[in-house]
């Protein structure tokens, strides 16, 4: 890994944590009884929180740093599926569908989950409505980042447009917690391409391309767009 790479996620996990998120928004009630049967755990950079095809055991909820979501090939190659950050919710899909987790969960630096054992989290959707709606918005959530991925790989007209929407979709996460035109870029360049669908080498081209032509600048791998209308008309 790159040291830039490395220094980023460094960043990364020294933020504070994001105490929002989907359950955040229970009323008071339901938000004591979710406290209560939820436990936090700190895992290491490159820890793996769950693998594909596991059985889900229990729901996770990202407090701090981000986590690769990823699957594999019989043949070895990797599908980076996407970037979980604070707030998001893992395996939410597998444990209602009753099913194996589809992705591997990977950490990208030092992170905070919450864990839910499955069999009070299924009780917890039973006994309050509103939490079944929460629920229902996450799998919405999910089922749109999907279709923008699947989007992205079958109609984009060129690996620019691939890797520019990547970068203004890193910045929007980012400004969730405030209006945003940099960030952290916590990926290599190979995990980059794998999320792009494109190739290590293409994206360190366009990259370079969009640094030499004023759209973007990096300061080790903190990376700011300083023309998103350019880079999106570059993502259209």
């Amino acid at each position: 890994m790159a040291l830039p790479v490395r220094q980023a996620r460094k960043r990364i996990a020294r933020r504070k944590p994001r105490t929002g998120g989907a359950f955040a928004e229970l009323t008071n009630g339901a938000l004591e009884h979710f406290t209560n049967i939820t436990r936090q755990v700190t895992y290491p950079s490159g820890a793996v929180v769950f693998k594909e095809g596991q059985p889900v055991a229990e729901l996770f909820l990202l407090s701090e740093g981000q986590v690769k979501l990823f699957a594999k090939s019989s043949g070895g190659h990797t599908m980076i599926a996407r970037i979980a950050r604070p707030g998001d919710v893992l395996g939410l899909s597998a444990m209602l569908n009753d099913l194996p987790h589809e992705v591997t969960a990977q950490t990208l630096c030092p992170c905070s989950l919450k864990h839910v054992d499955r069999p009070l989290f299924l009780r917890f959707l039973q006994t309050y409505a509103e939490a079944g709606y929460i629920a229902a918005l996450v799998l919405a959530k999910e089922h749109r980042e999907v279709f923008l991925s699947a989007r992205r790989f079958a109609l984009s007209p060129s690996a620019s447009a691939r890797i520019a929407q990547l970068l203004i979709g890193f910045a929007d996460e980012e400004a969730r917690s405030g209006p945003s035109a940099s960030f952290d870029l916590a990926l290599s360049h190979a995990e980059l391409a794998s999320l792009g669908g494109v190739s290590r080498e293409t994206v360190t081209r366009v990259l370079n391309q969009l640094e030499r032509d004023g759209i973007i600048s990096r300061e080790d791998s903190h990376l700011t767009i300083l023309q998103r209308p350019q880079l999106e008309r570059l993502a259209n």
